[in-house]
């Protein structure tokens, strides 16, 4: 039985450490960013608007967690969501986001944006 409960606490800390990753707004929008084509660093910092730093450092997370996978061609490094499990995950939560959402007013939505802009500044500071 306690060998049961370990292995269960092993298995709900790696949930918990993979579903982590998903709480990161520049990486949700890398991960929207790559779901179904390849696209180089720059291409996703041009897509999303972050710095080619901030999206390098972000993918090395990506990759590092197995959410991500990396091609060469030639010089070059394209990244892609790497499994259906993540696409689905994303899908399921965008889902939930879209219907969660219809009952929020454009000011409470607004104020939850800036919350969110005002945690991340004090992160990163």
């Amino acid at each position: 039985m306690q060998d049961r409960l370990y292995k269960d606490d092993i298995i709900v800390q790696n949930m918990a450490d993979f579903l982590r990753i998903f709480g990161e707004y520049s990486r949700i929008r890398i991960l929207e960013c790559i779901m179904d084509i390849k696209y180089t660093v720059t291409d996703i910092a041009g897509f999303t608007g972050l710095s080619v730093s901030a999206v390098s450092h972000q993918l090395k997370l990506l990759k590092k967690e197995k959410l991500v996978a990396a091609t060469r061609d030639g010089k070059r490094l394209y990244y892609i969501v790497s499994d259906k499990h993540v696409k689905e995950i994303y899908k399921i939560a965008r889902k939930h986001i879209e219907e969660f959402k219809k009952d929020i007013t454009p000011e409470e939505e607004e104020d939850e944006m800036y919350k969110t802009f005002m945690e991340d500044l004090e992160k990163n500071l």
